[in-house]
């Protein structure tokens, strides 16, 4: 069937949201192919699901996740393209023509990317006070070079290729949080998508839990629950990758020079630091300070990168209760050749702190202030990297 979206949703005990979600979906005017996969719910989810009728499709499975119900869903599919959607969020229907478009427009594209919207809960399941949260429009070969450092754009503004997300294994079954990450370094190392500026979706906030019924954690937790998957899945990426795999394509294919893998080595130290992966992070800063500074200055692009190193606010929480990574930095840092390198991750750190408190992330501000402050970690560190 011509431009059928088979749109997937798992679902945990969300009666309360759902049929808000889905009617949004079905009321989008597209081809819709909604499948439902309720993932040991213990509330009247099914109830919900059969006012719809045969307008959705839907299955029940044992509690495994989202990663399993989005699987399970996936293996249902019938589309061309898939649109994986949360049980609780808005399908903005007017903009998926132009998502439609792009992918015909861009036939090598895997998947296309976009803004989207968040809120929060309104009366009667609603979400209300929409505020845009704004994706970069990142060239192809430095995509996926990009989104080692950070998901630049969610999976909930994403039209996707079928047969692409059927190639690379879908869902990591042991990724309880930030299985959408994990999922989409895996896409973009191998393809790459295309930007949209038409956001597809609302996303909402709420405090209700998260996670699989096995490990469920509240909403203020889930930027540390989420690093957490992540250092298990960079550290096996460290081990994987090539080193120019951490460059924009373009820059890797200009041939291999001392000033290139001396960058690539830089990316790669500020990619383990931002996600906590500190025994690789501080591996490759030893590297860089004893062997590669005497080569020249520090480039923009190697100052940007330290910068980044600390400006994840879960990564400088971890750092700040880690004695032994600040042990380690002690003996790296007073290096002659580490002085310039010092001084911009601290700026790094600062922006961390800043952007915490611009985003109103007061819940994460103190988690960091309290054990900063019982351990002296954020003086030490100061002192350290001055």
């Amino acid at each position: 069937m011509s431009d059928l979206i088979s749109v997937l949703m798992s679902t945990f005990n969300r009666a309360d949201l759902i049929e808000y979600s889905i009617n949004s979906i079905l009321g989008s005017g597209q081809n819709i192919d909604l499948i439902v996969v309720i993932d040991g719910s213990t509330d009247n989810t099914e109830s919900i699901l059969a006012k719809f009728g045969e307008r959705i499709r839907w299955k029940s499975i044992q509690n495994s996740g989202k990663s399993g119900g989005l699987n399970a869903a996936l293996e249902m599919a019938r589309g061309e393209f898939v649109i994986v959607a949360d049980d609780d969020d808005f399908l903005i229907p007017e903009a998926l023509n132009a998502h439609l478009a792009a992918l015909k427009e861009n036939p090598n594209a895997a998947f296309t990317y976009s803004p989207i919207y968040r809120g929060i809960s309104g009366p009667s399941g609603t979400i209300k006070d929409r505020k845009l949260f704004a994706s970069e429009d990142v060239p192809a070969d430095r995509q996926f070079a990009h989104l080692l450092f950070s998901m630049y754009f969610a999976l909930q503004g994403c039209v996707l290729r079928t047969r692409h997300l059927r190639e690379i294994g879908a869902f990591d079954l042991k990724m309880i949080r930030s299985q959408d990450y994990e999922m989409l370094l895996r896409l973009l190392r191998i393809h790459s998508g295309v930007f949209v500026n038409a956001p597809i979706s609302v996303v909402r906030g709420h405090n209700g839990t998260r996670g699989a019924s096995s490990e469920r954690f509240s909403a203020g937790n889930r930027a540390i629950r989420g690093m957490k998957y992540l250092t298990e899945v960079y550290d096996r990426l460290y081990h994987e990758l090539s080193l120019a795999e951490y460059l924009p394509r373009s820059r890797a294919d200009n041939g291999w020079t001392a000033l290139i893998q001396r960058e690539a080595l830089f990316r790669r130290m500020s990619v383990m630091m931002r996600k906590g992966v500190w025994k690789h992070a501080l591996h490759d800063l030893r590297d860089i300070v004893e062997n590669h500074m005497a080569i020249g200055p520090i480039s923009p692009t190697e100052r940007e990168a330290c910068q980044r190193a600390m400006g994840n606010p879960p990564s400088v929480l971890d750092l700040h209760q880690n004695r032994e990574v600040l042990r380690i930095l002690r003996q790296i840092l007073p290096h002659p050749a580490a002085r310039t390198i010092s001084r911009h991750l601290l700026k790094g750190a600062y922006w961390a702190s800043r952007e915490m408190t611009r985003d109103h992330n007061f819940w994460l501000a103190a988690e960091m202030l309290g054990p900063s402050i019982r351990t002296g970690a954020i003086v030490e560190f100061k002192r350290l990297i001055a």
